[in-house]
């Protein structure tokens, strides 16, 4: 019974331990609105708080005024790649902190990409909400985004295409307490990173486990089993099988070579000395001398 429970638990263990290694990571994207949910089929209305993370930005290819904001006068866009590939377009506000962080963070990518300068720089995190385009006097946005955005980003990249959503999100819309959002998402990050190494980890300590409790399955089987209320034991294959097996195999090589050996000339003799005796036996029995009455 404890061999058949054993065989059990490690089939259910080396299953969990495949699950644990090849299953799906841990996300903590759904905790929030992270762009990636929404395609350009399905873009949300204008004022919907989004995250992305950037993983390129091209230059200002466009300075606009503001209308609607009272603190800052000139809006700048900004054309940039989210980790799901697309290239979307990004307002902030003119001198802010965050406009700061991006110009200095394409310029990264500029020389990365371009001058082939320095690492490559990791994602850039940022919050903000869904935007109207703006509505320009001379020229449609569409226009000046591909051609002084787009055509740009790829003769610096080497892009031979790229494909821009009509996506626009303002990252300077509400300013206050991004900062910490920020750094709140990317210590998540840090920790789902960590709990997935480890989840792979005890994957395959728990596989290792599995396959140890199958080979003690299989030398419990090949030295016998229990059977029984009175605890009968069948031997199916032990150590001394083999060793007879062993044993049988040098015996019936011994009597082999014993048969196939040459005799020597002492051994010849002795056989022509019992055969000469054995004839002489032999012919004294074939003469004998009847005596008279």
């Amino acid at each position: 019974m404890r061999v058949i429970f054993n065989f059990i638990l490690a089939v259910f263990m080396i299953e969990i331990g495949f699950f644990l290694f090849f299953g799906s990571n841990l996300n903590i994207n759904n905790l929030s609105e992270n762009l990636n949910s929404y395609r350009d089929d399905n873009i949300p209305p204008v004022g919907t708080g989004v995250n992305l993370y950037v993983m390129d930005a091209g230059e200002v290819f466009l300075k606009a005024e503001s209308y609607s904001s009272i603190l800052y006068e000139m809006e700048n866009y900004y054309l940039v790649q989210i980790n799901d590939g697309r290239f979307i377009v990004v307002k902030t506000a003119d001198g802010s902190e965050i406009d700061k962080d991006l110009a200095e963070y394409s310029k990264k990518c500029r020389d990365y990409y371009f001058l082939r300068k320095k690492d490559k720089p990791g994602f850039l995190y940022l919050e903000g909400s869904i935007a109207k385009e703006p509505v320009l006097e001379n020229e449609s946005f569409k226009s000046i985004r591909d051609r002084d955005g787009g055509d740009k980003l790829k003769r610096e990249r080497g892009y031979i295409r790229i494909y821009i959503s009509d996506v626009v999100v303002d990252v300077d819309n509400n300013v206050s307490g991004k900062n910490t959002n920020g750094i709140m998402i990317r210590s998540l990050d840090i920790i789902a990173t960590a709990a997935n190494a480890l989840k792979k980890v005890f994957g395959v300590f728990v596989i290792i486990i599995g396959i140890l409790l199958i080979i003690g399955f299989i030398k419990d089987i090949l030295n016998g089993v229990t059977y029984g209320t009175e605890g009968k034991k069948v031997i199916l294959a032990d150590d001394n099988v083999f060793k007879n097996i062993s044993y049988m195999k040098t015996e019936w090589n011994g009597k082999e070579d014993e048969a196939n050996r040459e005799e020597t000339y002492d051994e010849l003799m002795e056989k022509i000395k019992d055969k000469h005796n054995h004839k002489e036996t032999k012919g004294k029995k074939g003469f004998t001398i009847k005596k008279d009455g």
